[in-house]
């Protein structure tokens, strides 16, 4: 044997033993990923920080882990092998892994951007079988919270009644697993949602009613289940990540609508002395104004009373109501028709009647029935005496109030031509005190009232309220009799 076939020889022994050892070492374990521990899905805001988990099934062996992203590398970019991040990262100052124990590899991503948002992987190189080595799970990084516009007026604003307004908010994030919203709030409304890649839109949109006075609508966001995976297994848990936001609460006024008179009167037959109030269904209360279209006659009030130059004319009256929305004037109108006919009188006999003059004063028998002012401004009182104990209860209406007050007092006894009473306006809770004296003059009764009332002062100890008297009020029987009920308590 030649000198240089033994080389040939020796070389050739040692290749082959070389050959087999690198086949034994590259035999890998019998274990994999541990499938209760997989890689699970997260949502976080951009800054914050995330973390990925991933377990091998075994202690034994040797399990050689490595995190990938499909992020900044379609094709998969290398972050850590083992124990050690990948220094030609681009970002491998804020990749961290840790080593929990011998089988949990974390990786630990640090102030997140939004374009971390994508998939990330764990690999077990020395696993048997690609579908026991890998498992991937998303990352979904949201740039902040949702960014809100509306066309609902804030208060002090209101939105008026029948008005179309809409509500609207963008999410921005970058992630494979998409952001769902959805709106809840006083029904009816409307809503639609656009989702696209790095963007999600949803808004509602509603007419304004009065059932919507002083609600409001949540946004709710959470995240659907619907991403797009590399090839391989990946997690299929949706990110518990919520957020609510709620609108402004709504202020909804109306403009006057649903306007008629009072009283109804099928023929439009009316007698003088008649009073008519106009009524319209407004928020805030509507400013009432009559017209009369055929004398240009006006009366700055929600009521008229049917005076007898109108005796034997038909007149066509206009209610215009106002309110004020947002420092802008809203007007409805109302016609009426208004008949008064001459009453069709049956002749008396001429048998002379003998009569008595009355006499030119005395007092009063009964301060009972319905009053009507005369002045210094129009006013309605309707009365009722307890003879056996003297107590007075009634109704009492000024000409700018659209209600009635409620009336209670005490009346001299047993003469009743004199009596005091008390009245709560419902709007400011003011209590106004009155004193009544009544007398016959030349055969009419001639109710004279005076009040007194105290404004609400300063703060306390500071300035005191106003206190308040009135003009002499001059009242004589109404014409129209008829008064609306009043119950006296036993």
């Amino acid at each position: 044997m030649s000198s240089t076939f033994s080389c040939l020889l020796a070389i050739l022994i040692v290749s082959t033993g070389w050959a087999k050892n690198i086949k034994q070492s590259a035999t890998p374990d019998q274990h994999a990923l541990d499938l209760d521990f997989l890689p699970e899905n997260v949502a976080a805001y951009v800054g914050e920080n995330a973390t990925f988990t991933c377990w091998v099934d075994t202690a034994t062996g040797s399990p050689r882990i490595q995190w990938f992203e499909y992020v900044y590398n379609p094709n998969g970019g290398l972050i850590s092998d083992g124990d050690l991040i990948s220094p030609t990262h681009p970002h491998a100052a804020r990749y961290s892994l840790v080593r929990v124990n011998q089988r949990q590899y974390d990786l630990h991503i640090m102030n997140l951007l939004r374009s971390d948002g994508g998939t990330y992987t764990c690999v077990d190189t020395n696993a048997v079988g690609l579908t026991k080595q890998r498992h991937s799970a998303e990352l979904i990084v949201i740039a902040g919270t949702q960014n809100c516009t509306t066309t609902i007026p804030t208060p002090p604003l209101a939105a008026v009644e029948g008005v179309y307004y809409s509500h609207e908010c963008e999410t921005y994030f970058q992630g494979n697993i998409l952001p769902f919203m959805r709106w809840q709030g006083p029904e009816p409304f409307g809503q639609g949602i656009s989702r696209t890649p790095g963007i999600v839109w949803n808004g509602m949109a509603f007419y304004a009613s009065r059932t919507m006075h002083n609600l409001f609508w949540t946004s709710h966001r959470n995240f659907t289940d619907d991403f797009l995976p590399v090839p391989g297994d990946s997690a299929t848990n949706v990110p518990t990540h919520n957020e609510d936001y709620d609108s402004v609460r709504i202020v909804v006024n109306w403009a006057p609508a649903n306007m008629y008179s009072n009283p109804v009167n099928p023929m439009d037959i009316y007698e003088v002395g008649d009073v008519i109030e106009c009524v319209a269904d407004a928020f805030p209360s509507a400013q009432y104004e009559w017209h009369n279209t055929r004398t240009g006659e006006r009366f700055l009030n929600s009521i008229f009373v049917i005076p007898m130059t109108w005796l034997g004319t038909e007149q066509a009256m206009r209610c215009i109501a106002t309110n004020v929305i947002n420092g802008l004037p809203y007007v409805n109108e109302h016609f009426k028709t208004v008949n008064v006919p001459t009453p069709t009188t049956t002749p008396e006999p001429t048998t002379p009647t003998t009569t008595t003059t009355p006499p030119p004063v005395s007092n009063c028998f009964d301060l009972s029935g319905r009053w009507e002012s005369r002045g210094p401004t129009p006013a309605l009182l309707c009365l009722e005496v307890d003879t056996s104990q003297g107590n007075v209860h009634g109704v009492l209406r000024n000409a700018t109030d659209t209600f009635w007050l409620d009336v209670v007092g005490q009346a001299d006894h047993p003469s009743y031509d004199h009596a005091s009473w008390t009245a709560i306006w419902p709007l400011n809770r003011a209590v106004t005190s009155f004193i009544g004296e009544c007398s016959r003059c030349d055969g009419q009764e001639i109710l004279l009232v005076n009040a007194i009332s105290r404004s609400k002062g300063g703060p306390p100890c500071a300035t005191p309220g106003e206190i308040r008297y009135t003009e002499q009020y001059e009242f004589v029987r109404s014409a129209v009799p008829t008064c609306p009920p009043i119950t006296i308590p036993t």
